[in-house]
């Protein structure tokens, strides 16, 4: 199709099913108006709540959720000569009265709070299902849709557990793959949020000890730290390996976390938002599904993924059945689209783990909706997710 056709298009899909396991919705692409519009159909199934506390609730949660997610990232066309073409996110939810014509389903209670899952099974696929009973999330009234929760403690702990954090080599020098030069950034990065001049220091030995250090202590810098990083060579203690510490400046870290405005959810339901988009839970420990992904891609070595199915903080859960294959999946389309995959095991700043800041990430399952829509004119791969307005 012609570029002038095309600008003249609009296209829709309905309950667009993202791979990673959870998420549905409706969309719009109107490709004149560079307009992408999300539609994410929830039921309320309130429970022991007064008539009086149920608009309140849902008028909450339309006005903070949707919101939220706009002007974030959108997305431009990268074929040759069509980059113009752009497609802006909007989102929008819409209260269905019948739960059988909707993408989700949740018990809203005036006394519980949260939720880990939304809607792992979608309503529409059980509208002929006699007996069926759908599998619903639990939100806590208007304190989850307006209330900002603190989630300061948690982000410093999973921050402390995080270190030492050792980094592999490769035996010729050198970072080993490029999930690991990913998540020293990703460290760097929550670290300088709580302060950016924190000391840091880096052990490594073998005969390309210096050069791992240096190598690493960059990785930090373009992170955001700007402090002090100590190198200390170990001779060959740690032969083809950099070691990350803070000492104890990092209890300093989780003292001063409380302070900090930015370390929490605006509401819980902006978080339960991203799970309607198809995202998982980033503080869920990294699965074999999702470790072997990488592997498999050749984003991490064969030898890096027990540690990285290892790391978390204490009491981190495991991927469950559903979100073992999900991350994976949301690896995938992070490889696809060329952005960063998520960091798994760990409470951060992230608005998928326990913050408020949205990554490139957080958007590869639109990416993946538009790229289905627009196929048949626009390759998946030429859409880029870049900064939104």
């Amino acid at each position: 199709m012609a570029k002038i056709d095309f600008n003249s298009r609009v296209i829709k899909t309905t309950n667009y099913a993202p791979p990673t396991g959870v998420g549905r919705f409706d969309a719009t692409y109107d490709v004149q108006r560079k307009d992408l519009l999300v539609v994410v159909r929830v039921y309320c199934n309130f429970m022991n709540m007064q008539d009086h506390e149920k608009a309140p609730f849902q008028e909450a949660f339309r006005t903070n959720a949707p919101p939220a997610w706009g002007s974030k990232y959108k997305f431009r066309c990268t074929k040759e000569g069509w980059g113009d073409i752009e497609a802006i996110p909007r989102f929008k939810l819409v209260f269905d009265d019948d739960w059988a014509k909707s993408h989700f389903i949740v018990n809203v209670s005036p006394t519980a709070f949260g939720s880990d899952s939304i809607g792992r099974t979608d309503a529409h696929i059980a509208r002929d299902a006699v007996g069926y009973k759908p599998k619903t999330a639990t939100l806590g009234g208007l304190r989850s849709a307006s209330e900002q929760v603190d989630m300061s403690p948690q982000i410093g702990r999973s921050l402390a557990a995080a270190f030492p954090f050792s980094v592999q080599c490769a035996l010729t020098g050198g970072v080993s793959s490029a999930y690991t030069r990913s998540q020293i950034k990703t460290i760097a990065k929550e670290i300088a949020r709580v302060d950016a001049n924190f000391p840091v220091y880096l052990k490594g030995g073998g005969s390309n000890g210096a050069g791992n250090m240096l190598a690493v202590e960059q990785l930090l810098r373009d992170g955001g730290l700007r402090g002090p990083i100590t190198r200390r060579k170990r001779a060959f203690k740690y032969k083809n390996e950099v070691v990350i510490t803070l000492k104890d400046d990092i209890e300093v870290a989780v003292s001063q976390m409380a302070d900090k405005s930015n370390f929490g959810y605006e509401a819980t339901v902006i978080h339960e938002f991203g799970h309607m988009l198809g995202l998982q839970d980033e503080y869920t420990c990294m699965s074999n599904n999702c470790s072997s992904a990488l592997q498999n891609l050749n984003v991490i070595n064969a030898t890096e993924q027990a540690a990285y199915e290892s790391r978390g903080y204490a009491g981190a859960g495991l991927a469950g059945a559903n979100a073992a294959p999900g991350q994976a999946a949301w690896v995938n389309l992070c490889m696809d689209a060329k952005v960063s995959p998520p960091p798994f095991g760990f409470h951060t700043t992230s608005v998928m783990s326990a913050g408020r800041v949205f990554h490139k990430r957080h958007f590869v399952t639109l990416w993946d909706c538009l790229g289905t829509m627009c196929a048949a004119d626009v390759g998946k791969t030429e859409w880029a997710i870049i900064e939104g307005t």
